[in-house]
């Protein structure tokens, strides 16, 4: 077995691997350093949480965001990950107590506010990359068009691992 250790401004992370399963293993932590708006509704790349991936990657991420609804509720939020044409894996809510995860990065999941205000949510990741290099990003976006911006807030992260 080894140990992998990361230090960063936020804190020390480990993990505990065997030396046969994974031959490298590297950590990315990417932060949003301005907040961004949507009143489209349309699912767009988030303009700073994506990390580039490898051809035949194996990693795990952990988004942790806040947003906030200036709808009275009527807004929401809804989100997604994509990845490179080929690959498997998918993600979840941290806060679910449902074994579902969102599959194959092809759906979108749904957050709910009842009035205007900031939230956070927490996502887990995995992904299993297949032959083609390209980006796991996140992607959101109002899920009712309206004037009143839906905004994620500076300070969301984005913590990747490259397992293989």
């Amino acid at each position: 077995f080894f140990v992998c250790l990361w230090g960063h401004a936020r804190g020390l992370f480990f993990f505990l691997a065997s030396a046969s399963s994974f031959s490298s293993c590297s950590l990315s932590f990417i932060y949003k350093a301005s907040d961004e708006s949507d009143t489209v509704g349309t699912l767009q790349d988030d303009d700073d949480l994506t990390v580039a991936v490898a051809a035949n990657e194996i990693g795990v991420g952990l988004l942790l965001a806040r947003w906030e609804e200036t709808n009275g509720g009527a807004s929401d939020i809804h989100v997604t990950f994509t990845a490179p044409a080929a690959a498997a894996g998918g993600f979840r809510d941290l806060a679910s107590l449902s074994s579902t995860i969102i599959n194959a990065f092809a759906a979108d999941f749904l957050y709910s506010v009842g009035a205007s205000q900031i939230s956070a949510m927490g996502i887990k990741v995995f992904l299993v990359n297949g032959a083609n290099a390209g980006n796991l990003t996140f992607q959101w976006a109002q899920n009712v068009a309206n004037a009143n911006a839906t905004k994620m807030l500076k300070g969301s992260t984005l913590i990747y691992m490259r397992l293989a």
